[in-house]
C-alpha cells in the first residue's frame, strides 16, 4: 500500500511505499530506509534527477510526440468525480521508462493524482486511491519523519 501527502505551496510531496519514505521538496528528492536499521537518506538534486516536475515525463511524451494524448471516460473514484487522461505510445515510436506502451491518470477537480494504469512491457500497473484527506495535520507528517529517523531534514510544515 502507498500513502501519499501532497502540499501545493511550498510544495510537499511526501509518499510511503514498500518500507520507504520518499520527499520531494524544492524540485530535491529524498528517499529514505526506516529504523531500526541504520537510517540512510540519499538526496537526488534537479540536475541529477533530470525531473523538476512528476509531470515531466508526461511533458516530454506530449512535446517528442512519442505519445498520443486524449481524454478518458471520467470516473467516480473515492467519492468524487475524476478526469481520467491517456497516453498510448505512436506506432515505432521508443518508450519513454515510466510511461509504458500506454497510461491512464486521473485526477480530481484540485488536481490530485486518484487513479494511475501502465501498460508495459512486465504488464499492467494499476494505482487507485482509497480515500483523500486534503487537511494533512502537521502533527501526522512529524510523525512519520520520526518514524523514519528523518528529523534531521527540513521540518515538512514548513
Amino acid at each position: 500500500m502507498e500513502i501519499e501527502w501532497y502540499r501545493p505551496s511550498p510544495r510537499l510531496v511526501a509518499t510511503v511505499e514498500g518500507g520507504e519514505l520518499n520527499i520531494e521538496r524544492a524540485g530535491v528528492e529524498t528517499n529514505c530506509t526506516p529504523r531500526p536499521t541504520p537510517r540512510t537518506c540519499t538526496r537526488i538534486g534537479p540536475a541529477e534527477h533530470g525531473a523538476a516536475s512528476s509531470a515531466d515525463p508526461y511533458l516530454v511524451a506530449v512535446r517528442s510526440n512519442r505519445y498520443s494524448v486524449s481524454v478518458g471516460a471520467d470516473r467516480n473514484i473515492v467519492g468524487a468525480r475524476a478526469r481520467c487522461f491517456r497516453l498510448a505510445l505512436r506506432v515505432g515510436q521508443p518508450l519513454i521508462v515510466g510511461l509504458g506502451y500506454s497510461s491512464e491518470t486521473c485526477f480530481a477537480a484540485d488536481g490530485v493524482v486518484v487513479r494511475t494504469e501502465r501498460d508495459a512491457p512486465g504488464g499492467t500497473e494499476t494505482a487507485v486511491a482509497i480515500a483523500v484527506e486534503r487537511s494533512v495535520r502537521c502533527a501526522e507528517l512529524r510523525r512519520v519523519w520520526r518514524d523514519y529517523g528523518t528529523t534531521d531534514l527540513a521540518d515538512p510544515c514548513r
